[in-house]
């Protein structure tokens, strides 16, 4: 079955916001600026910008009507895409925060930012478990899990949602919760990107002012005995101190001195959510080792690193893959020692080490899978257009193919952009069969299926 502009014109003139056909001139204006990473195929046969949940209603009964698959973009980069022969509903104009902190709650619509939230938290002095950078999207991060500077205090984002808003492959209003469809709210709390286009959420919150943040750089000629010492001594760290150990090039605003220049170099960086006494505690022996060549370790507003720290370039080609790994093992490190000298400008490795409250949850509370695992390896390439992108996927590929043999074969949905194959991978094989059984009670037709896609049947 087919559509035509005609028929999304009709769709348009009954919604709050914009329609568009592919044929139709509106569609490219609806289209400009809203993909930034030209990685990432769209392509839909529609594209509707909805307004409120009333738009997200008509144009998700309109695609069922017209034969239509669904995509779903919510306000962030967009690492999915759409597919030809679909409706893409892009929530970016639904972007509605309202806190209650009274409650210590915030209710989000589906096209928010986390800079959004991290904006209307401010003045109440509370955060959320937000990403690392505030341009991605919060329904999209929060329903794979999703793990930011709080992770080792707060858990996986999805760990702090009380209960979301959907509109089903049929077009029908669900409110889920622990009390209120408690099947739907264990599945979209790890795999919420197949079930409905989620319009709202509500998230617990903590009360935090301050924070010390900041990356301690090492001599790029000592790569492998700093991160045999960061194996060796961040996993125990306390749950307040969240860490990344990242290779790649120092940015030009760090000032980098003689011996980082033009070169990878092993860097960490660090946040802490504790008392300012404790933070240098515990950052005492990472900041003072004897190859540490730059230091920006620092106290500061929370709503400051929240909101600033942002590394998304719109306009390129952005690639990332990942492997689950229980050891960062001499043969990892070999390995990331060696890469590091191929390093191209915009490309790193950067390793989340997990721990803390991610891990105090049963494995089968959620659907988010894998708790146990404690490194989170992935590898990152930015080109843009005039560039050889075939020889950075290439270089990406084969790294990422050397580490396979000493990974666990498990994987974070999040971090699956492009690989449907790996899917399985990211939950345990439990989780997987009930998510089966949840995804044939919502969406047996699989309407929902530009995303990782979990099928109805295997």
């Amino acid at each position: 079955m087919t559509t035509s502009p005609q028929a999304v014109r009709a769709l348009a003139w009954g919604l709050g916001g914009p329609a568009a056909h592919r044929d139709d001139e509106a569609w490219v204006a609806l289209a400009a600026s809203r993909f930034p990473n030209l990685e990432v195929p769209w392509a839909p046969d529609v594209v509707v910008h909805p307004a409120g949940t009333a738009d997200v209603i008509a144009a998700t009964q309109f695609a069922r009507e017209h034969g239509l698959g669904l995509a779903v973009r919510g306000g962030g980069v967009g690492w999915v895409g759409a597919r030809p022969g679909t409706l893409l509903l892009d929530l970016r104009d639904m972007r509605a925060v309202r806190v209650d902190p009274w409650r210590r709650t915030v209710q989000v619509q589906g096209g928010a930012i986390w800079r959004d939230v991290h904006r209307e938290l401010a003045p109440f002095g509370l955060a959320a478990a937000g990403a690392q950078f505030p341009r991605l999207g919060v329904a999209g991060h929060v329903l794979g899990g999703g793990h930011g500077w709080l992770s080792r205090r707060l858990g996986w984002a999805s760990d702090t949602l009380r209960s979301a808003e959907l509109i089903t492959a049929g077009g029908r209003y669900v409110r889920c919760s622990a009390e209120e469809e408690p099947e739907l709210f264990w599945a979209i709390r790890g795999a919420g990107h197949n079930f409905g286009t989620v319009v709202g959420l509500e998230l617990d919150l903590i009360e935090l002012a301050s924070v010390t943040f900041g990356m301690v750089w090492f001599d790029p000629d000592a790569t492998a005995e700093a991160l045999a010492w960061c194996r060796d001594h961040l996993p125990q760290a306390p749950d307040e101190l969240t860490t990344i150990v990242s290779i790649g090039h120092p940015p030009a605003s760090l000032r980098p001195p003689d011996r980082l220049r033009g070169r990878a170099a092993l860097h960490v960086l660090a946040c802490h959510s504790g008392p300012p006494e404790q933070a240098r505690r515990d950052l005492a022996a990472l900041c003072a080792h004897p190859h540490v060549t730059a230091d920006t370790i620092q106290d500061m507003p929370w709503p400051r690193l929240a909101m600033g720290n942002d590394v998304f370039i719109s306009g390129v080609h952005r690639r990332s893959r990942m492997h689950y790994l229980d050891d960062l093992s001499d043969a990892v490190i070999a390995i990331s020692e060696r890469r590091a000298a191929e390093m191209a400008p915009l490309t790193f490795m950067s390793t989340h080490i997990y721990g803390g409250a991610m891990q105090r949850v049963d494995e089968h509370a959620t659907a988010m899978s894998h708790r146990t695992k404690q490194f989170n390896y992935m590898v990152s390439t930015t080109w843009t257009s005039m560039e050889d992108g075939a020889a950075l996927r290439g270089w990406q590929n084969e790294y990422l193919d050397e580490i396979a043999p000493l990974a666990t074969g498990a994987a974070y949905i999040n971090y699956l952009f492009d690989e449907p194959d790996r899917v399985p991978s990211a939950y345990h094989p439990t989780t997987w069969e009930r998510l089966q059984a949840v995804k044939r009670a919502w969406d047996p037709a699989n309407r929902f299926a530009t995303n990782q896609n979990i099928p109805p049947t295997n």
